[in-house]
């Protein structure tokens, strides 16, 4: 009985042990993804950056080209010809630049939600295996008590077996019937502390 009792605390163990490690890996492996997402969205803000810069200065470079226009109001139609190309190439490029970065946001966006979902997900993991510990440690109490009681049982048997063997030499010894009575009595009373026991 103590060996089956054995062998399922063990087997127990183990399980318990896997699944520990199990979530450890699991923690591991969302922490390792949450610094990749935060990564890419690092990359991401700083392009954002740039666009917005070079959108500034492309606006500054328009509004430059705006003013040398007014200045050049007088110039032949020819000059002012040009320089209504070269506006309207700008203004594309603009335009350009702003459904760029209209596209980036919204990238950023939904980054922002996989990094919130991930960390989630990471705090419900962190959950699950603090609850797995605090089943792991009522499972070792358990444990404790339970080869405390064998220890127990085992002691109670050895006494028994003593006093079976002093039965068996009061008997052979013919001794007195009051030896024999204060014999019987000890054994009673160690069959009363193992139904106890139990």
């Amino acid at each position: 009985m103590t060996f089956l009792n054995r062998n399922v605390n063990f087997v127990l163990l183990f399980l318990i042990i896997i699944v520990i490690l199990g979530f450890a890996g699991t923690t591991v492996y969302f922490q390792y993804s949450i610094q990749d997402i935060n990564n890419r969205y690092n990359k991401k803000l700083g392009e954002a950056n740039s666009l917005l810069a070079a959108l500034k200065t492309e606006q500054n470079k328009s509004v430059e080209l705006n003013q040398a226009f007014l200045s050049c109001s007088n110039q032949s139609e020819e000059e002012q010809r040009d320089f209504n190309v070269v506006v309207t190439d700008l203004t594309g490029e603009k335009d350009e630049l702003n459904k760029s970065l209209i596209d980036t946001q919204s990238k950023l966006s939904s980054t922002l939600v996989i990094l919130s979902n991930t960390q989630k997900e990471l705090s419900d993991t962190k959950s699950e295996l603090s609850d797995t510990k605090e089943d792991l440690l009522s499972v070792q109490a358990e444990k404790e008590d339970l080869e405390d009681k064998v220890d127990d049982y085992a002691d109670l048997v050895k006494k028994l077996s003593d006093h079976v063997n002093d039965l068996g030499e009061g008997i052979e010894d013919n001794c007195n019937s009051t030896t024999m009575q204060n014999l019987l009595e000890d054994v009673e009373n160690d069959v009363d502390k193992l139904e106890d026991l139990e």
